[in-house]
């Protein structure tokens, strides 16, 4: 992260409704979002090169999270260490993958100040800097 820039975080999920919400509350915790609604968005914004942290859905049109966290990693590594995996329909073999990712995992519906929380540590920033918790309740 460049001094004196706000962070670049990345959101992927193909409930728009999610990215909403998601995106409203973050941007006012003061990071710079971007969305992708789907995997060819988030490999184009993470091209670009100045991704700090990603936001992942597990559930993904045609990939999971974690194979295009594992995809991802492999050109900006950083990223294996900067990442939220966030999820809502999740079975036994999921559960198992997402663990093996090293990653911090939410479970859908989350509070947001869980989410803030876990950004705000990928990107070194203290908790106390958090803004105010507000609970998001994505759609099933």
């Amino acid at each position: 992260m460049a001094t004196g820039v706000l962070p670049h975080l990345l959101l992927v999920d193909d409930d728009l409704a999610v990215l909403r919400a998601l995106d409203r509350a973050l941007t006012q915790f003061g990071v710079r979002v971007s969305v992708a609604a789907d995997p060819a968005t988030a490999r184009s914004i993470v091209a670009g090169g100045d991704v700090d942290a990603l936001v992942l859905d597990y559930r993904l049109p045609g990939t999971r999270g974690d194979q295009l966290l594992e995809e991802l990693s492999r050109s900006h590594p950083e990223l294996r260490h900067r990442t939220v995996l966030i999820t809502g329909d999740i079975s036994p073999e999921g559960i198992d993958r997402l663990v093996a990712t090293g990653c911090p995992v939410l479970l859908k519906p989350f509070p947001m100040g869980e989410l803030k929380t876990c950004v705000g540590d990928l990107l070194g920033r203290k908790r106390a800097e958090l803004s105010e918790i507000v609970t998001v309740t994505p759609a099933a």
